[in-house]
């Protein structure tokens, strides 16, 4: 465990079937924590385990089991909190070796019990959305706690974001607290239906949005203001939210769905998920992975740009390729002649070929294994994708 934050520069291969996701660990159990280090998966269950090779490996980050559930994780250089349903946040401060349990606030009259539920680090600070106190707030310098709960509308607080200088708190009924990052009042506001919480919150710039139960996925494009959003293939309970790469993901009870236009439109991307609740998602490089019900899940971040672009109408853009599938060699035919950049990737997201072409030219193929690839054209005026068949 003493190597767990060196940074690793190895390429590790899971056998994935296009199209599907594969489970990687924590068969038949409930992961409701992810988190990334470096290039390395923290998962929390009744304890924690991270893998530096997608998956094909786990190691016991805390060697010991809890009686509840980790349900928060969070990390900040070689800091790392964890939260769990017992009422306790463990934290190390040198990369998983050692760890402590950290001491909680007083108890008031109106608190017995802290029930974190999400943890967000910012500005040397630790932030705690909690279902029994609202947000606190745990100073790395002084070791000391704040609780500031004044013009929140509920103290069932359930996930933190921030964005542009704000904290945004989601609780219970749909209630949002929005205050500067400086401390002050919270300005309490509503989103979505009565009776639903804010489950999970990520920002983009003055973009927000919120995964929320009962209302769907909702979008603020003004930091917080105003909102809009709804329910996604007839689900109205989303638990997740997640923006990555200008995608947006969103876990729900029906598996996982992805838009590439800030929540105008979704597809589909729970092809091989099993029937469980998507409870976090992550990424690192080009490998997603899911937190559910049943376990961690992985599945190459290419496939959205296959799904994206395999129906792209390649005449109207002046570019062709043939043949599809293919099997030792391929052409490119450009309509005038410019000339372009050919890409073809393996699911893993790495490169496998890269060259420069001209009009009706042929390349080989034969030194790539049969499978499925992403191949990219780039010309000066566009780029255009499709996924690769090679077969032999």
């Amino acid at each position: 465990m003493k190597d767990f934050f060196l940074t690793i520069t190895l390429l590790f291969t899971l056998n994935y079937s296009f199209g599907q996701w594969k489970k990687i660990g924590f068969n038949g159990l409930e992961v409701r924590a992810l988190e990334v280090k470096n290039d390395s998966l923290i998962a929390g269950e009744k304890t924690l385990k991270y893998t530096v090779d997608n998956g094909n490996s786990w190691r016991p980050l805390i060697e010991k089991d809890f009686i509840s559930d980790f349900l928060a994780i969070e990390v900040y250089k070689n800091y790392i909190w964890a939260a769990s349903g017992d009422d306790k946040i463990q934290f190390s401060e040198n990369g998983g070796s050692t760890w402590i349990e950290l001491s909680l606030p007083p108890k008031t009259a109106d608190y017995d019990f802290l029930c974190a539920s999400s943890l967000m680090f910012l500005n040397n600070n630790l932030y705690i959305a909690a279902t029994c106190n609202g947000v606190l707030k745990w100073n790395l310098a002084n070791r000391k706690w704040l609780v500031n709960n004044d013009g929140l509308s509920t103290k069932n607080m359930r996930s933190l974001t921030h964005s542009k200088g704000k904290i945004l708190a989601g609780g219970a009924f749909g209630a949002l607290g929005i205050r500067d990052t400086s401390e002050g009042r919270w300005t309490s506001t509503h989103v979505g239906k009565n009776g639903g919480y804010i489950l999970d919150m990520d920002a983009a710039g003055d973009t927000i949005f919120a995964a929320a139960h009962f209302s769907g996925m909702m979008v603020s494009k003004d930091g917080g203001t105003t909102w809009s959003g709804n329910e996604i293939n007839s689900t109205p309970w989303f638990s997740s939210v997640f923006f990555y790469k200008n995608i947006l993901f969103a876990g729900s009870r029906e598996g996982i769905f992805f838009s590439n236009n800030l929540g105008e439109n979704w597809t589909p991307f729970t092809t091989g998920l099993s029937d469980s609740t998507v409870y976090e998602i992550k990424a690192i490089r080009d490998t997603l992975f899911v937190g559910t019900a049943d376990g961690v899940w992985a599945r190459p971040f290419q496939e959205i740009e296959v799904l994206l672009y395999s129906e792209i109408d390649f005449a109207a853009q002046s570019i062709s390729f043939y043949p599809n599938p293919a099997s030792t060699n391929l052409s490119v035919s450009l309509t005038d002649d410019r000339k372009a950049w050919l890409d073809i990737s393996d699911l893993n997201g790495r490169r496998v070929i890269q060259t420069k072409v001209s009009n009706q030219e042929t390349i080989s193929i034969e030194a790539i294994p049969p499978g499925i690839y992403l191949l990219k054209i780039r010309t000066e005026a566009n780029t255009v994708y499709s996924k690769l068949e090679i077969r032999r």
